[in-house]
């Protein structure tokens, strides 16, 4: 029957879209891996990975969401006051963000790792070189590209926070779409 099957994984039918949700939940004992990045991984990013994390959960998604900037000057800051308000405004709480600078570990220990921008895309790649280039995407590229913009506006500098936090929560239901598609993370 229809109820007991998309309780039970192990009944849910693969090719039913209405069952994917219980598939992608059920199916694999290892949760996906996500590292979103920006500059100084203190407003988008962190934001990227708060709400990502609420929101895969909500939708049954295992999931490690981390985040980290390409840069190291705010290392071991808290996120950006303003931020961490807007998100909190929207029902994200970022308090525990501490943050850090992507490292070449990293690209082992994460499925995917997530610019938020065209520049810092551009930087994890020259300097993780190919072997890194498999795991990279660009945010809202490719998940959100019905926004219009390839890149997060950095809001350190626009002052655009609750934008921001709009853009993001677009690009996490892409990047849950694609995952419960099984579009996403890469394989092999």
């Amino acid at each position: 029957d229809l109820a007991r099957a998309a309780s039970s994984p192990a009944l849910a039918c693969s090719w039913c879209p209405q069952h994917l949700v219980v598939m992608a939940a059920g199916a694999a004992a290892d949760p996906v891996r996500v590292m979103f990045l920006c500059l100084g991984n203190i407003c988008r990013s962190p934001t990227a990975e708060y709400v990502f994390r609420k929101r895969a959960e909500a939708a049954g998604l295992k999931v490690k969401v981390a985040s980290s900037g390409t840069a190291s000057y705010h290392v071991g800051d808290s996120a950006y006051g303003a931020m961490v308000a807007a998100a909190r405004a929207k029902g994200y709480d970022m308090s525990p963000h501490a943050a850090q600078q992507i490292a070449a570990e990293h690209f082992e220990e994460f499925d995917l790792i997530i610019a938020m921008d065209s520049s810092n895309l551009s930087d994890a790649k020259r300097r993780f070189g190919a072997r890194a280039e498999k795991k990279l995407r660009l945010f809202l590229r490719d998940y959100a590209p019905e926004c219009g913009t390839t890149d997060t506006p950095d809001p350190y500098y626009e002052r655009n926070f609750g934008t921001v936090v709009d853009l993001v929560e677009k690009g996490s239901d892409g990047l849950i779409a694609a995952i419960l598609a099984g579009k996403e993370p890469p394989r092999g």
